[in-house]
């Protein structure tokens, strides 16, 4: 089964706990079950806020051409890639 879901889908908006926690909720699983991932820190912090797991994807162009990319030291998430084959081979899919 294949499901797209998105913020819009909990009827309400980042950072609210309800756009956090519809997966969860929708697969009856608990947060540290379910990994978020996104390219902005503020959409990691809040999902760990509500006990998600994490994974930054490292997006170089970001902050724009000629900007100075984000620091990985900076983020803290379960796992930080550079692409989604990437994470995937980390979580051993």
């Amino acid at each position: 089964m294949d499901c797209i879901l998105s913020a819009e889908t909990s009827a309400t908006t980042k950072p609210e706990a309800e756009v956090y926690l519809l997966v969860p909720q929708l697969f009856d699983l608990a947060p540290d079950q379910v990994m978020m991932v996104a390219a902005h820190e503020h959409d990691l912090q809040s999902a760990q806020k509500y006990g998600l797991h994490t994974a930054f994807i490292h997006r170089p162009l970001e902050r724009g051409a000629g900007k100075a990319p984000r620091s990985r030291q900076r983020i803290c998430t379960t796992s930080f890639a550079t692409d989604m084959l990437e994470l995937a081979k980390q979580l051993g899919v």
